[in-house]
């Protein structure tokens, strides 16, 4: 009874559970459930919000939140759906005496966020003012109204439609969101007053202009069409919200108009926009150097040498603007900007840039459901309330054109022929064509060729790959291709398989006419089987609920526009729930449209997840062993927190595990420490681990780098043989005088205490991202090796218990030069290696940066471990061997494609940005020349196709044809002269179409 409710919110200011509280940092005494419940039953917004007791406030300044702090305040509330956690305040010695003292300026700002989001549920719909935020980035490359796994445009539609039924005020005339988009990418890259000009092309036909904008043209008054619909151009200059450190290290980082983020219009106090109604639409800024939009996030300086970079002041306008004329914003999908502003790692204060600009405006961020580390991320960053979404459906792969018609010669010939010394001249002819020589190597036995050839056009054909992109709030149309992904890995046989979903099937939703055909392949199946047993009865009940709650929590798809619009929107409480992905969680992390949250980090890595990584460390150094004939001195382990998320740590218990160690946890299942296994249990020596870590990564798991660090230096110090100890080895003979420039020859350690053990290194304290994907879009390289060097410059700050982000570049370099294999996990079938520009960008950029400083510069293997199922199975594979497998069932199928075009704009953009990423692979690795041939003809030659891209999204096309080229170009790909004087006059026509507009 809602009447009974006496309060507008709740505030926990002790943290902990809300049902269970200290006893609640024990598994076995939470109750996620009844707080769920309770919490929902009041329908009010939740906050834990107090101070830090085990830390000075000093020290909080200084380097935010840190320990079991984190837990306390932020992990554990976020399972009960906590928002806006604000630190209060924390220990103070400063008069003579430990005291806790509130920071007034933080009792302030929680307070006004909670009147805010209470007055949410008080404003009419009607009257309600909401921003919605797209993201734009990278400029110039039809980015805008793009987000990874989400279609923006067809969101934009079914968000609209949900707030016009719930009565908010949209006027009369609302254009579609492809319309939308198209009109936000003209104003966003030529200024507002084009918009109507081009609208004006539109609706006369010009393939110049997205043809989407003919929407908002009216030929009758030759203007924008009106009724509720306007083009917002306003000024609107304050910088109120800023305090007076920040607006002197704004105005020192731009003391004047040049260099000013693309578009280059006409001021800094400039906002635009569209309005429909009182719903606002618009493009989030961009925040760096003209040239270089991205450089803020990822040029910081130290914070004790000098002014900060900053946000442009249009940027900080921009959402001063925000925080006056809207009652809340929603940033759709992931991921932008404002939650990687300078500021604190964890606990905002009075000088984090989040904080400021976002003040007490309530903020609601569309979240992709199956990446829990970044959106965490905006949640406690930039006090988001998240509302998860559904990942795309999934599909095999199947064979198509060469590859299909390859397969049925196979299947001819070894149906027909048993002779291992027969003529497969013709089928070595198309197996070179396809490239796939190199993954099926000829041997003598040409009859166990063909088979072999037979096994891997099998299994490419039954890869799974994602399909197109999601629609907010839209249940998947094949669900039952989404239970075969991910029963595939747990139950082999196809036809149990089958039977299992079919079992699952809900009989009320099951038509009259199905019922009837069921009945009789059932009485067939009985009168020949002589037994009246169906079918269904013999399959493993758990198996048939499990997959009857994964279609439950898919058919409630729908909660996503409910839990925002309803309940978000209305300041009520967003109901909580596990990020991660269906393939491997299972109806775990369903339904979406939840308050996602993360894992516990002090229980990293969970007991399964040790086990499976002790496997797959020894099945790594064997495997390496077998190749080279002898163990690796160094591997390094990348440790990011998307995949440790996932798979509860696996990549940490790889690092572990390779230098011969185990978690030991306390009564509670929370990891302690890490010990090393003695050698003779071992039977193999201490392998020496390079930690690279994400950004996110080190911020997040605080905890588990100190215990790896305590680790690593212990190890470093056993008496043992260093034929056996490599950690020890290396830590040895790598003592470096940082300090000095050319003191580039290591010495030897003459005590322990000068050993160097620093093994975790990452990007500078509060900073994030390699640049290598930055040049890579931008064209600022021209030696692979520079990108090598752009990682490892960017990646030389140690961190552990005495490094807290120190420089140790000649340190780094050393352990890059004794690195003889690089490990990476894949955590996802949506973002494989060649889908986005973080693997190239890292695991690429990093296997460069050590062939460049080994003594003999050789290549290097990567190992990449496919961690993408909840089983205990996970593939290892070569990198060149996954590349190939990867682009030969995403990039180059024409069912993966043609689902993409499908999606307009969005999907036109995602094969834009992996026609980058393939530039970056080549650059760091090397990619067949089959890839970009088929490419070619795929996206460029193709008449049809081409035509599609470019009336969905003229820049990402021009960018398909602009990196092939590029490649050319570079020498990494060899093209005929005819192939590529097509590409030129392709590429000059849409550089035309899109820059030779004179209005």
């Amino acid at each position: 009874d809602k009447s009974k409710v006496l309060v507008d919110a709740v505030i926990n200011t002790i943290g902990f559970p809300l049902v269970g509280g200290p006893a609640g940092s024990f598994q076995a005494g939470r109750n996620p459930d009844v707080a769920e419940n309770l919490l929902s039953s009041a329908d009010i917004p939740y906050t834990t919000s107090g101070p830090l007791l085990l830390q000075e406030m000093n020290d909080w300044r200084q380097r935010g939140v840190s320990g079991l702090q984190s837990v306390v305040l932020w992990a554990l509330p976020e399972i009960d759906g906590a928002v806006d956690n604000i630190v209060l305040g924390g220990l103070d010695s400063s008069k003579g005496k430990q005291d806790v003292a509130l920071e007034s300026e933080r009792v302030v700002r929680l307070a006004g966020r909670i009147k805010c989001k209470i007055e949410l549920s008080k404003i009419p719909n009607a009257e309600k003012r909401v921003a919605v935020l797209v993201y734009g980035y990278p400029p110039g490359i039809g980015a805008v109204g793009t987000a990874a796994l989400l279609n923006v445009p067809k969101s934009l539609d079914a968000l609209i439609e949900k707030l016009r039924k719930d009565g908010y005020d949209l006027g009369t005339f609302v254009p579609s969101g492809e319309a939308i988009v198209a009109a936000l990418s003209l104003i966003q890259n030529r200024g507002p007053m084009q918009l109507l000009p081009s609208a004006q092309l539109a609706y006369n036909g010009d393939p110049r202009v997205a043809e989407a904008l003919a929407e908002i043209y009216d030929p009758e008054t030759s203007s924008l069409k009106k009724d509720g619909f306007e083009l917002v151009i306003e000024r609107f200059s304050s910088r109120e919200i800023l305090n007076v450190n920040m607006r002197a290290d704004m105005e020192t980082c731009w003391p004047s108009r040049r260099s000013r983020p693309l578009p280059a219009n006409v001021g800094d106090d400039l906002i635009t926009g569209l309005r429909i109604g009182k719903l606002f639409l618009a493009v989030q800024p961009l925040l760096g150097f003209e040239g270089d939009p991205m450089g803020l996030l990822y040029g910081q300086t130290n914070q004790n040498a000098g002014p900060r970079l900053t946000p442009h002041p249009q940027y900080v306008n921009f959402y001063h603007y925000l925080q006056n004329k809207a009652d809340a914003v929603v940033c759709l999908g992931t991921h932008g900007t404002v939650e990687w502003l300078p500021g604190q790692p964890l606990g905002n204060d009075a000088n984090s840039w989040p904080d400021k600009l976002l003040g007490n405006l309530p903020h609601f961020y569309v979240y992709a459901g199956n990446n829990p580390a970044e959106a965490i991320l905006a949640k406690r960053r930039a006090y988001a309330t998240l509302v998860s979404h559904s990942i795309p459906g999934y599909s095999r792969s199947g064979l198509y054109l060469d590859l299909a018609e390859l397969k049925e010669d196979l299947d001819e010939f070894l149906d027909s022929n048993n002779d291992p010394f027969q003529d497969v001249s013709a089928l070595e002819q198309a197996a070179e064509k396809c490239g796939l020589l190199a993954d099926v190597p000829l041997i003598q036995d040409k009859m166990q060729w063909a088979r072999d050839l037979r096994t891997y056009l099998v299994q490419v054909r039954q890869r799974f790959f994602s399909t197109g992109l999601h629609v907010l709030g839209k249940i998947p149309e094949d669900e039952d291709a989404l239970l075969e992904a991910y029963f595939a890995a747990s139950v082999e046989d196809d036809e149990i398989r089958s039977h299992i979903i079919q079992a699952s099937v809900d009989k009320t939703q099951v038509p009259d006419w199905q019922k009837q055909l069921n009945d009789w392949l059932h009485s067939i199946f009985s009168s020949l089987t002589n037994t009246d047993v169906s079918f269904a009865e013999t399959l493993d009940p758990h198996l048939v609920e499990e997959a009857q709650l994964l279609r439950a929590g898919l058919r409630a798809t729908g909660d996503e526009l409910i839990n925002l619009v309803e309940k978000g929107l209305n300041g009520r409480y967003v109901p909580p729930g596990p990020g991660g992905d269906v393939m491997r969680d299972g109806a775990g992390v369903l339904p979406t449209g939840r308050n996602i949250y993360a894992l516990d980090p002090y229980r990293m890595p969970s007991k399964q997840a040790f086990v499976r990584g002790q496997k797959l460390a020894n099945e790594i150094a064997e495997r390496h062993r077998n190749q080279t004939g002898n163990w690796p001195e160094t591997v390094s382990v990348s440790c990011w927190a998307m995949d440790c998320i996932k798979t509860k740590g696996e990549s940490v218990a790889i690092a572990v595990a390779l230098v011969g160690g185990r978690p030991v946890r306390d009564l509670g299942g929370r990891v302690v420490r890490f010990e090393p296994i003695p050698l003779e249990e071992l039977s193999r020596p201490r392998i020496d681990v390079l930690c690279t870590l994400s950004g996110i990564f080190r911020d997040s798991f605080e905890n588990v780098v100190l215990l790896l660090d305590d680790f690593f230096d212990s190890v470093a110090r056993l008496d043992e043989p260093i034929t056996l100890n490599y950690i020890r080895k290396h830590a040895i003979t790598t003592i470096y005088d940082e300090n000095d420039d050319n003191a580039n020859v290591p010495s030897t350690a003459s005590t322990a205490q000068e050993m160097e053990t620093a093994r975790l290194f990452s990007n500078p304290a509060g900073d994030y991202g390699s640049l290598v994907a930055d040049a890579v879009v931008s064209g600022e390289w021209e030696d692979s090796s520079q990108l090598g060097d752009t990682w490892a410059a960017r990646n030389a700050y140690a961190y552990g218990r005495s490094s807290k982000g120190i420089a140790k570049p000649k340190a780094l370099d050393y352990l890059l030069s004794t690195t003889d294999l690089v490990v990476q996990e894949l955590d996802s079938i949506e973002y494989g290696i060649t889908d986005i520009q973080e693997y190239h960008a890292n695991t690429g950029a990093l296997k460069k940066a050590v062939e460049t400083r080994r003594a003999d510069g050789s290549q290097i293997k990567v190992a990449l471990v496919e961690a993408i199922t909840s089983g205990d199975e996970r593939p290892v594979r070569d990198l060149d061997e996954t590349l190939r497998l990867e682009y030969r069932t995403k990039l180059l199928n024409p069912k993966w494609s043609d689902m993409m075009i499908e999606q307009g704009a969005g999907g036109a953009f995602e094969i834009s940005q992996r026609m980058t990423a393939a530039l970056g692979w080549a650059a760091t690795n090397g990619v067949d020349d089959f890839v970009f041939n088929q490419a070619a003809e795929r996206y460029a030659l193709d008449k049809e196709v081409a035509t599609k891209l470019q009336k969905a999204n003229p820049e990402a096309f021009k960018n398909i044809v602009s990196r092939l080229l590029e490649v050319a170009a570079r020498g990494y790909w060899n093209a005929s002269e005819d192939v590529l004087n097509s590409l030129r006059d392709m590429y000059n026509d849409a550089d035309d179409a899109i820059e030779g507009i004179v209005y």
